[in-house]
């Protein structure tokens, strides 16, 4: 990272796991909220629930250590049922907590709509194609 340029970018060894994740955890930020001096800047946590552990970890520790900065953390996750990872229960439970904090729910296209969106593609209506469509995603245009 040639923002830390200048300094000693090796953590020891001999420290505790915790400890080496923290080091790099800070030195995450510090490149962050640097790189947001010269403009404001959004970075993108994108499918949450399928996000390992250390990825969630550092999401949560950039939600506190960012708060002052020019910086809009973006996070995207489907809703999953109940039971679903606890890592990611934690993660989005300690987000939400954040006073600027905002989640924002989105839903799947409706019928109608994934009909539009083929016949916009295909060139042509389509209806049970976009019926199966609707069917397979729930409407989600991904």
């Amino acid at each position: 990272m040639p923002e830390l340029a200048g300094r000693d970018r090796t953590t020891p060894a001999s420290l505790p796991i915790e400890q080496r994740r923290f080091v790099f955890f800070d030195a995450v930020a510090r490149v962050l909220a640097r790189a947001a001096q010269n403009r404001p800047l959004m970075v993108l946590f994108e499918d949450l629930h399928w996000a390992d552990s250390a990825s969630l970890r550092l999401l949560e520790h950039r939600a506190y250590e960012l708060v002052s900065a020019p910086v809009l953390l973006v996070a995207t996750c489907r809703e999953e049922p109940p039971g679903g990872d606890p890592v990611a229960h934690r993660t989005l439970s300690i987000l939400r907590r954040q006073e600027r904090c905002e989640p924002v729910n989105l839903s799947g296209l409706a019928a109608d709509e994934v009909s539009d969106l083929v016949q916009r593609i295909v060139g042509r209506p389509l209806p049970q194609l976009a019926q199966q469509l609707r069917e397979r995603t729930e409407g989600i245009p991904l």
